[in-house]
């Protein structure tokens, strides 16, 4: 049956290494109502018609990036059950994904990042959590996830080596998802006096709650949002915005783009390429504009 092989697959890539064990759960998540539906099945009997008339039935209550996310997941799924010789060929490759729903990356200005990182000022907690996102890049989870051993004061180093992820309505200290992603990030002088300042121990959190513990993740996203939302940044800005914001930055001022990536925790430059195009091609008219200096 389908959800016997389901299994059988994502344990076999856990237990390799392949995957983390918050991945197989993610994987098991976006295929919960395919399974729901057709978890009893043989292998062998699903088709693309049954698949592609399932997408069709999921994107009437929810997004098309949940059924994009799906189906990279049957798709490696079924190649599995195809090497393994259930089945002759992967119904997946008749099968059209979603069209991918076009979002708009936002970053800030610097207009805006001095607006908001002026207003923060009275809001400990967030206007820390905004200004090491700005100034290294990390992800919401791996913020959330820094203690005071992870900093390393007299050389500016930090260490990113964890996360904080929710899995099944719970959060947990998790190992990153991908080798990239752990990595050592280098500190600008003054967040790194902030850091200094504010001389966390070990064990504690370099965010801390006006309760005194971590922050919950939502409670970041939410307190983050709202700050954005007091200086006048409407929709698509959010928490992320800042990572995205510095890596904007750095990529305008013609930084390595392997650098950028590597510190970003991209898994390849490809990442960094495919995210940040609109940056790039911004320097087609410088391209075009050095070209005028040979032909004339």
């Amino acid at each position: 049956m389908m959800n016997d092989r389901f299994t059988s697959w994502l344990e076999e890539r856990h237990g390799l290494g392949l995957i983390a064990e918050t991945t197989a759960r993610n994987y098991r998540e976006f295929c919960a109502a395919f399974l729901a539906d057709h978890g009893r099945a043989d292998v062998a009997s699903i088709t693309p018609q049954i698949v592609t008339a399932w997408y069709i039935k999921r994107l009437k209550t929810c997004s098309s990036s949940t059924v994009r996310t799906a189906h990279v997941v049957l798709c490696g799924f079924f190649s599995w059950c195809t090497e393994q010789g259930d089945l002759l060929n992967s119904p997946m490759l008749k099968v059209k994904p979603p069209r991918k729903e076009q979002t708009e990356r936002k970053a800030l200005t610097e207009e805006e990042i001095r607006k908001l990182l002026d207003h923060v000022v009275a809001k400990p907690m967030v206007g820390l959590c905004i200004r090491i996102a700005l100034a290294t890049g990390l992800r919401r989870g791996e913020i959330a996830a820094l203690t005071g051993a992870d900093l390393d004061l007299s050389t500016g180093k930090l260490f990113v080596t964890k996360a904080i992820v929710k899995v099944g309505g719970c959060e947990r200290v998790s190992k990153p998802k991908t080798a990239s992603a752990v990595r050592v990030v280098s500190l600008p002088a003054s967040l790194l006096e902030e850091l200094r300042a504010i001389s966390r121990g070990p064990t504690e959190p370099i965010l801390l709650s006006a309760q005194g513990g971590r922050p919950s993740l939502a409670h970041l996203s939410r307190s983050v949002g709202a700050a954005m939302t007091e200086v006048g940044l409407g929709d698509g800005y959010c928490l992320h915005s800042a990572r995205h914001s510095h890596a904007t930055a750095l990529l305008r001022k013609k930084l390595p783009v392997k650098a950028v990536s590597q510190r970003l925790g991209h898994a390849d430059v490809t990442t960094t390429l495919r995210t940040y195009a609109h940056v790039f091609a911004s320097d087609d008219a410088e391209l075009a504009e050095a070209m005028d200096g040979l032909l004339a």
